[in-house]
């Protein structure tokens, strides 16, 4: 896995991008209830500005931010996309 350099961080608290937000087994989705355990979903935005969209669509129900989804573990730890009741992920807040 890769760790971030001084260099990297700096750059992405200001970049625009997508970025991959994780859950855990006890969270699940503030307004249906179902389980996000094992699911991730990614919004675009600054670091700050995905968390703040993070924290209005789901609270602070979610475990960790990551740039891409190999430092988030998608494939290595079989993590689904969230996708909500009509079929959509949530890239584009």
């Amino acid at each position: 896995m890769h760790t971030l350099t001084e260099a990297e961080r700096k750059r992405l608290a200001t970049e625009e991008r997508e970025w991959i937000f994780t859950f855990g087994f006890g969270h699940s989705h503030p307004e249906t209830g179902e389980s996000l355990g094992r699911k991730y979903v990614r919004v675009r935005g600054t670091c700050a500005t995905s968390r703040v969209e993070m924290e209005r669509r789901f609270g602070r129900a979610w475990a960790f931010q990551y740039p891409t989804e190999e430092m988030a573990g998608v494939t290595k730890y079989g993590l689904s996309e969230y996708r909500g009741p009509d079929g959509s992920t949530l890239s584009q807040p």
